[in-house]
């Protein structure tokens, strides 16, 4: 009896020296692509068929899934109640696009500056009491009347200016005055 040896190595194939190329339908192809890689310089292959490529991506996406992130949105559609109200951190001014909503008015000529660099023109300037889940009325004063916003926005900056404290915690915005919290 024969005893054969099955080692991988016996079984190994060397494909550099293999003439019988095939390509996925059966046919000889023989000849080598032309051009050089762009990314690991060596000729018979191109950038996106690099495995040195790949596998640097390939890193670098499961790299940037673990990583700490930050997005900024510049800009949102949505469709909601009109009146509503978003906190803003980012905004200078407040700004209300219903003059409906307004307590007093006053006519105004000033430019706001908007996230997406664009500007719109200010209808006007005035005081809004707004109602909190809390049941407190609030009034903010000198908000900027721009019926072209997308939303009415509250900005925190000019909260704190104001002797308010602004807190996010969670999916909660807590809003407090003279209070410790």
């Amino acid at each position: 009896m024969e005893e054969g040896n099955s080692s991988k190595s016996s079984k190994k194939r060397n494909h550099e020296n293999d003439k019988s190329h095939h390509n996925h339908n059966g046919n000889n192809n023989k000849k080598k692509r032309k051009g050089e890689c762009y990314f690991c310089g060596k000729a018979g292959h191109f950038k996106n068929e690099c495995r040195f490529f790949k596998k640097k991506n390939k890193e670098k996406n499961s790299r940037a899934t673990n990583d700490d992130f930050v997005a900024v949105i510049s800009e949102i559609n949505m469709i909601e109640d009109v009146d509503s109200w978003w906190i803003d951190s980012g905004a200078t001014r407040h700004v209300c696009k219903n003059k409906k909503m307004f307590k007093t008015i006053n006519k105004d000529v000033s430019v706001l500056y908007m996230g997406n660099d664009s500007t719109v023109q200010v209808q006007g300037k005035g005081t809004i009491e707004i109602e909190f889940t809390s049941g407190k009325t609030p009034t903010l004063k000198d908000v900027f009347y721009v019926p072209e916003v997308g939303k009415n926005l509250i900005s925190v900056p000019l909260l704190n200016k104001n002797g308010f404290k602004s807190v996010f915690e969670g999916d909660k915005f807590i809003l407090s005055k003279g209070v410790c919290l």
